[in-house]
């Protein structure tokens, strides 16, 4: 069951007509459990990660190939 070109017109005046609205919504201020995830977002933003890879996989990579070629040597 398609849409007849003068239902999709009718639609699309229809759409036309709409008007657009927008609504401000307070954020979650003064919300205990929203201001303790606040609080623990903000922190966690805030803390340095550990660096968990102190090389990088080229020089891993290179690493590992010099060490076999030494191994292949013996």
């Amino acid at each position: 069951m398609g849409h007849t070109k003068e239902q999709a017109a009718a639609n699309f005046a229809d759409f036309q007509r709409t008007i657009p609205s927008l609504d401000i919504v307070p954020g979650h201020a003064k919300i205990p459990e929203n201001e303790a995830a606040d609080l623990a977002a903000k922190e966690g933003a805030a803390s340095i990660p550990p660096a968990l890879h102190k090389f990088s996989y080229a020089s891993l990579k290179r690493y590992a190939k010099t060490q076999s070629l030494s191994a292949a040597q013996l």
